[in-house]
């Protein structure tokens, strides 16, 4: 079952073409097998059925209009009576119960609630209009919420939904965050153990420079050409430390413009 909703998710219009299909079939077996359905009723019966279909394309791009489209339908033909039996209409207020709580706005979802939870009793009234008091109660408590059950079941089942992919997407999230932490930590480490090298490479360098440069001093008067050489040496000393520093910048992995500037020197 698992391995069968991971399939309807990466193909999303699958299950939606499968219930606008059976939309159609409902509404024209309705229109050519109901032997009670009158002319206008059968018209009620291929044109709900053909706005359900297209609906139930439409409804993960455009929940709340889906949603409200169908909402309205539903009491449309409880005022009505066109579709007395819900033949069409009653699988088609069952899933978009379920969109509009699954995909649908906080408050399509609410008004999908609403609908459920009025749609049963609403019915009942209207069966039981000439009534006498008594027995309009009782049918209100006891088939009332009997005719709601199913759609709120529906919508709890959208809302429950709505909820494990809000869970899963925060679940991501915080992979996502964790992968970015651990490659920050990474990359600081690798900056860290450059820049010990740089160190050491600047500080051997500028120590031999150093000590060539004492020498110069020390043999100037005395012997200029060994302290034109020792300047040499330093001018060369230099230059390679430049062209270490360089290296090690160019292994440096940062994305500041601080690096980029020094490499340019």
């Amino acid at each position: 079952m698992d391995r069968l909703g991971t399939r309807l998710q990466q193909l999303p219009l699958m299950p939606d073409a499968l219930w606008a299909a059976l939309f159609l079939y409902l509404g024209l077996r309705a229109a050519v097998q109901g032997q009670d359905a009158t002319g206008p009723q059968q018209v009620a019966h291929v044109s709900s059925a053909l706005l359900l279909c297209g609906l139930a394309l439409l409804r993960r791009h455009r929940p709340d209009a889906a949603t409200g489209a169908v909402i309205a339908l539903g009491f449309g033909q409880l005022l009505t009576g066109l579709d007395p039996d819900w033949t069409v209409s009653g699988p088609g207020c069952l899933l978009f119960a379920y969109t509009g709580a699954a995909f649908g706005s906080r408050r399509i979802s609410r008004a999908a609630l609403v609908g459920a939870l009025t749609g049963g009793p609403l019915a009942v009234l209207l069966q039981d209009s000439g009534a006498h008091a008594a027995g309009l109660l009782a049918d209100l408590l006891l088939f009332g919420p009997l005719l709601s059950a199913p759609f709120v079941l529906c919508w709890v089942w959208g809302h429950q939904a709505r909820a494990r992919r809000a869970h899963l997407a925060g679940l991501e999230e915080r992979v996502r965050r964790g992968r970015a932490a651990r490659a920050e930590s990474v990359l600081a480490a690798e900056r860290a153990r450059i820049a010990r090298e740089l160190h050491d490479v600047v500080a051997h360098e500028v120590s031999a420079m150093v000590v060539q440069a004492d020498g110069a001093r020390y043999v100037m008067d005395k012997s200029p050409h060994r302290a034109e050489e020792a300047l040499g040496t330093i001018a060369s000393t230099g230059r390679q430390a430049r062209a270490e520093l360089r290296r090690a910048l160019g292994l440096l992995p940062a994305s500041g413009g601080d690096a980029e500037r020094i490499r340019r020197r």
